[in-house]
């Protein structure tokens, strides 16, 4: 999900990474903090932030243990790829169906694909 960014998050750690040669580097904050209960991260276990400045927050009471924090990472910077590089707007119910389906693919079903899986692959596992 997509949900407007905090500005006065003083939990948020700046990482940058580079996409590709083809596109700019890109900035992401990644913040930890407890996910409430109710509006859009309710029952998520992460979120995306934004679109500018894009942020990933991870819920610390949903996450138990450093494979899940991998597996959301994965997860959320999927999206985050797809609407820094392929322009996606997951705010349209197509383009964020298929944002999941890639997401998941990468993160939840790893498991299920080569040994280590994409979070072996980016150095996560």
């Amino acid at each position: 999900a997509i949900i407007e960014p905090d500005r006065n998050d003083p939990s948020s750690a700046a990482a940058a990474a580079d996409v590709d040669d083809r596109h700019p580097s890109l900035s992401v904050s990644v913040s930890c903090r407890p996910c409430s209960s109710t509006g859009p991260e309710a029952g998520a276990r992460a979120y995306v932030r934004g679109p500018r400045p894009l942020s990933v927050v991870l819920c610390s009471n949903r996450l138990r243990s450093p494979a899940d924090v991998s597996e959301v990472l994965v997860h959320e910077l999927i999206h985050v790829y797809d609407v820094h590089v392929r322009k996606l707007d997951l705010r349209d119910c197509r383009q964020l169906a298929y944002s999941e389906v890639r997401a998941a693919r990468e993160a939840e079903c790893a498991a299920n694909g080569p040994p280590g899986g994409a979070a072996a692959a980016v150095g996560l596992a």
